[in-house]
């Protein structure tokens, strides 16, 4: 999506639902799906297969959202068991974390996950959570309804 597509998401998500016009409506739900699929390809999958690529079984995650500015990629392949949770950043979140297993190898192909690091330039949009706040430094939305991209799309495979 462009900057402008998600900035027109963003001013329509603001608003209340009940005073949109159909045409409106079918705006915000076509932009929002398209976000929402975006954001969710974004998040790193393991790159040794076809089929770890095709139909991820294991995600890329960061093991705490307040992350530095290392390039060490502070993360872990997990295993999640619900993914709605995917693409919000709360694997920090014992309650959230806990039942996902961490994975060492791709169950499709039997190799070991890739090792990560940080991308350069990194993703434009990264939702940031800093000094203990639940709400994005980056778009000001709680980090629930944040539309900017998950902390783990800053990393990618090493070759």
């Amino acid at each position: 999506m462009t900057l402008a597509e998600i900035e027109r998401l963003v001013s329509l998500r603001k608003r209340d639902e009940d005073t949109f016009s159909s045409e409106e409506r079918e705006e915000y739900e076509t932009l929002l799906l398209r976000r929402k699929e975006e954001i969710f390809r974004s998040i790193p999958v393991p790159t040794c297969c076809e089929a770890a690529r095709r139909y991820p079984t294991n995600v890329y995650v960061l093991k705490d959202v307040f992350w530095n500015d290392s390039n060490e990629a502070p993360g872990e392949w997990k295993a999640p068991l619900n993914w709605d949770y995917i693409s919000l950043n709360v694997f920090e979140d014992p309650k959230y974390g806990d039942p996902y297993p961490e994975t060492k190898f791709c169950p499709y192909c039997g190799k070991d996950l890739p090792k990560m690091r940080r991308k350069d330039p990194p993703p434009e949009r990264l939702c940031r959570l800093v000094n203990g706040s639940y709400y994005c430094s980056t778009c000001g939305d709680h980090f629930v309804k944040c539309l900017c991209d998950p902390l783990a799309s800053a990393f990618e495979p090493i070759p």
